[in-house]
């Protein structure tokens, strides 16, 4: 088992790793696509504001909650299982919280892997650009009003505050606080499904949905992001959470702890690790509890 266990982990760490790695070197060395401008382009001539939402705050939030929620109702999702051969109750909650933690970051590192090739590919000039950048105010001058320009210079010496302006495509606050909130909104669908408690899930369900949609409406209003990127952002995020949760987390599966139980016990030597969550479920999500003539699960009311 120890060695199916590290096997396990290994394969888990280098997926995650790879998946993340294009996002990080594009984050520590990448270089932006140098794009121009039109003379007359009035919408890259906003003043620069500091974000109402910083990124740091963003990720604390979303990830910190996520974890929470999902320490939380793996614990009524453990509370009612069975014994299984080799593990403990506690062993076997612990690897619940593992496995969602990490489908719910190997999403996070694919969507924000996938906002960073498009910014860097793309290099759209911000709102603020005209501004952080400071080029030749003469530069237009006697110059048709449509003219592209290409050859221009920055008067600002930042070299950060240059590279991040042209990252405007797509929105990676929208991007990130869409996954989140979409995955964790299923996660949730999930496992609350007691119908007395159906509106208190609805709300909070609503409740991260709108703060989600609220943060890319806070990189329009301060200028960070044109709002067609914050639409894009928050799509590719909605999306990625989907295709995350369906087909890597299997979240649509309803793989009953039974079936995987009764695996197990034909097996008297077997002392394997689960091979995913839903194999490792006891279904004890919060509304359910374990027949008396059956080790399948039926719904009941706690």
């Amino acid at each position: 088992m120890d060695n199916l266990l590290c096997l396990k982990l290994c394969c888990d760490a280098g997926s995650l790793f790879l998946v993340g790695l294009p996002f990080f070197i594009l984050y520590i060395f990448g270089d932006p696509y140098r794009r121009g401008f039109y003379c007359d382009d009035d919408s890259i001539r906003y003043p620069f504001k500091d974000s109402t939402v910083p990124s740091t705050a963003l990720f604390i939030v979303c990830i910190g909650l996520s974890i929470i929620l999902i320490i939380v109702f793996e614990y009524f999702r453990i509370r009612k299982s069975l014994p299984v051969r080799g593990w403990t109750a506690m062993d076997l909650y612990f690897w619940l919280i593992y496995h969602q933690i990490a489908l719910f970051a190997f999403g996070a590192l694919a969507s924000q892997t996938l906002t960073d090739i498009a910014k860097y590919s793309i290099g759209r000039l911000r709102p603020h650009f005209l501004n952080v950048c400071s080029p030749d105010i003469n530069l237009c001058e006697g110059k048709d009003v449509h003219q592209y320009i290409e050859d221009y210079n920055c008067s600002n010496s930042n070299e950060r505050n240059l590279r991040d302006a042209r990252l405007s495509f797509m929105s990676g606050h929208s991007s990130f606080a869409a996954y989140s909130a979409v995955y964790m909104a299923l996660y949730l669908h999930h496992r609350i499904i007691r119908k007395d408690l159906i509106l208190v899930r609805s709300f909070i369900q609503v409740a991260i949905l709108y703060t989600a949609i609220w943060v890319g409406f806070t990189r329009i209003s301060d200028y960070k992001h044109h709002w067609s990127d914050v639409l894009v952002g928050l799509l590719q995020g909605t999306i990625v959470a989907i295709l995350n949760a369906r087909y890597v987390g299997h979240m649509f599966e309803m793989r009953t702890w039974g079936r995987a139980l009764e695996t197990r016990h034909r097996d008297s030597s077997s002392t394997s690790i689960p091979t995913s969550p839903n194999e490792a479920s006891p279904e004890g999500d919060l509304g359910q509890s374990q027949g008396s003539e059956s080790v399948r699960v039926k719904s009941s009311k706690v």
